[in-house]
């Protein structure tokens, strides 16, 4: 298989399946309701099909918290990230993600560094609306981010 090839068959694997929806339900295809638990086993289930292609590639995934989804804040994504234990799995850290799930972005960023494959920085507003702003233009302390 084909580099190219080799990529479509991961996006055509692993994204049907990280379509989620609210923090702490969704429903799936038949309708039916499912809880956090069930969410973070379909997530696993999802990914443990393309890991090894993945590895073998050394194509990285990275998962992006996202406010009001499943992976929304530190503790979430630890979880998510720790199993399965892979070296193709990893973060893609926003830094207003994190402030508008309630979290400090420095120390966020401290405790997800090990798993840390690329960042977005964005301000937010003190209300940590989840509206993107220019950095500078909001709540987010970038000086102790980047001291970190």
């Amino acid at each position: 298989m084909s580099g190219p090839e080799s990529f479509r068959l991961v996006v055509r694997t692993v994204l049907p399946g990280l379509w989620l929806s609210r923090r702490s339900e969704m429903c799936n295809k038949s309708g039916r309701t499912t809880n956090r638990t069930e969410m973070e086993d379909h997530f696993r289930a999802s990914l443990e099909p393309v890991l090894p292609l993945a590895e073998e590639l050394g194509v990285h995934i990275l998962i992006q918290p996202e406010p009001a989804l499943l992976a929304e804040n530190g503790s979430h994504v630890r979880g998510l990230l720790r199993e399965p234990a892979s070296r193709a799995i990893g973060l893609n850290f926003d830094a207003g993600h994190y402030f508008c799930a309630g979290q400090d972005p420095d120390q966020a960023f401290q405790e997800m560094l090990e798993w840390i494959g690329h960042v977005h920085l964005e301000d937010i507003a003190p209300d940590r609306t989840h509206k993107h702003l220019i950095p500078g233009h909001g709540a987010i302390d970038f000086i102790a981010l980047f001291n970190v």
